[in-house]
């Protein structure tokens, strides 16, 4: 079993992501947005910035934007990305 992150899965060779997949991973990006509006940049990117970057330029370009449209409205409203990083102090 693999114990990397969750979020590292991103850059794995076995990573495979199909349309099912679409509508929380774009919920998950917009957790990650979310996120970089509340930490500063520099906390932010080593964290999220290489998983957003992934999905962002390298998954959601296999997609075609009629199948991305569709997702977004099947998307859900939480992500869980507490859980994906475990539980963090709001300060």
């Amino acid at each position: 079993p693999c114990t990397a992150s969750f979020l590292d899965c991103f850059h794995c060779g076995n990573c495979l992501i199909t349309h099912e997949h679409l509508p929380r991973l774009l919920s998950l990006l917009d957790a990650m947005e979310q996120r970089r509006q509340e930490i500063p940049l520099p906390a932010w990117w080593p964290q999220y910035g290489p998983a957003w970057a992934a999905i962002r330029h390298q998954v959601l370009p296999e997609f075609s934007p009629a199948e991305i449209t569709a997702a977004e409205t099947a998307k859900p409203q939480d992500a869980l990305l507490d859980l994906v990083e475990g539980l963090r102090e709001d300060t």
